[in-house]
């Protein structure tokens, strides 16, 4: 069993991690998605329109996490981790959304480097976290979450599972910790919803 402290938890170590149905629902078309790093685009672009669906038909895939979203290690077999996901509610469990992720996907981190007074939320649908001299690191996805550290210059200091990262002030937005994310007007969630027009939905249970 993994060691899981009061003062530890982990966290997602890839931009992306798919949430399998068990250890071996992963096919060898899959692969892509379950290495660290991940490679997405080469992923979801090897994937016929039958071997997407048959994600779901197969019951193959239950949900995807973002980097740097936490999850609750209950059970390990071989290099996976049966995992819930606190921030996802689910009927399957009352502690949050189950799966199996592999072990190469998640990285232990310090319960104190991950609290902090406010939250940065990607709103664009794809921003280049960066290095401190502006090198690209990795693309994060929309609605990827993660600690601030430092609000100063052009560019927000943020806190990520391979340490202190840079995101674009124009790319996040900043909201308190404590409280999450404000509810947004109707019309806002429409527009935000209207960029993903056309775009092929990635097939989950």
């Amino acid at each position: 069993m993994i060691n899981q402290t009061f003062d530890q938890f982990w966290v997602t170590a890839v931009q992306v991690a798919t949430v399998w149905t068990s250890p071996i629902s992963a096919r060898t078309i899959d692969t892509p998605g379950i290495t660290n790093p991940t490679n997405i685009d080469k992923w979801i672009d090897s994937l016929t329109y039958q071997t997407n669906v048959a994600l779901c038909d197969e019951n193959r895939v239950q949900t995807q996490l973002l980097y740097g979203e936490a999850v609750i290690i209950t059970e390990t077999k071989d290099d996976w981790a049966h995992v819930v996901i606190p921030t996802q509610p689910s009927k399957k469990d009352i502690r949050g959304y189950p799966g199996w992720v592999p072990m190469r996907q998640l990285i232990q981190v310090n319960k104190q480097d991950w609290q902090s007074e406010k939250t940065a939320a990607v709103v664009d649908d794809k921003v280049w976290l960066e290095s401190e001299n502006g090198n690209n690191v990795l693309k994060l996805s929309f609605m990827t979450t993660l600690p601030v550290i430092d609000v100063g210059g052009d560019r927000f200091k943020v806190n990520t599972p391979h340490g202190a990262g840079f995101l674009p002030k124009k790319s996040v937005t900043i909201f308190p910790s404590n409280k999450g994310l404000e509810k947004q007007e109707g019309d806002k969630l429409v527009k935000n919803g209207e960029r993903y027009v056309g775009l092929d939905y990635f097939w989950v249970a």
